[in-house]
């Protein structure tokens, strides 16, 4: 299931798991001393990273936008391959897709999070 440990996969498995357990035990230290709120702003910021990261994939990264960068970013996928395009735009889709279930989970966690804060509060 892992593969050896030699392999790329395990590190990268081993990395992700470690860091989810990591995220998960800080999430766990945060709902114990503040409740059902933390859930709901954790939640938020899963929704409003996966946006970001929808709205920014395939484009120019950051706040400075000029004409000359995107005439450089045109003029790049015009001098691509079919081939190369095709690549581009299957990454393209699967950037959409992960973005998409990380913001209905982020939806998710706000709505139980903050669901849950409200419901303890009356």
């Amino acid at each position: 299931m892992f593969g050896s440990p030699a392999s790329f996969s395990f590190g990268a498995l081993l990395v992700a798991m470690v860091g989810w357990l990591v995220a998960a035990l800080v999430t766990y230290v945060f709902f114990v001393f503040t409740g059902f709120l933390t859930i709901g702003v954790i939640g938020l910021l899963i929704c409003f990273i996966s946006l970001r990261i929808e709205l920014e994939s395939g484009s120019i990264v950051g706040t400075v936008s000029s004409p000359d960068s995107f005439r450089r970013q045109v003029e790049r996928q015009q001098a691509m391959s079919r081939a190369e395009r095709a690549a581009a735009r299957h990454e393209q889709s699967l950037t959409a897709r992960s973005a998409r279930f990380f913001l209905n989970l982020g939806i998710a966690l706000a709505l139980i999070g903050f669901g849950g804060f409200i419901y303890y509060q009356l």
